[in-house]
């Protein structure tokens, strides 16, 4: 059972050692944001990339 116990901020639960196994997958989780954000990235710069290809070209046609 997990007890509760007073805090300067309010009231804050003790450590569960049940959930200590589970420590590693914050850093899991950190890594695939960040895989995440890399891929928005590169995606959105491949459609800027795009648009404007797109509009040098019609510009060379006209």
């Amino acid at each position: 059972m997990v007890e509760l116990r007073e805090n300067k901020g309010g009231i804050l639960l003790e450590k569960d050692s049940a959930l200590s196994r589970f420590k590693s997958s914050n850093q899991g989780v950190k890594r695939i944001k960040k895989i995440g954000d890399v891929l928005s990235i590169i995606v959105v710069a491949g459609c800027c990339y795009e648009i404007y290809v797109s509009a040098t070209v019609s510009k060379q046609d006209s």
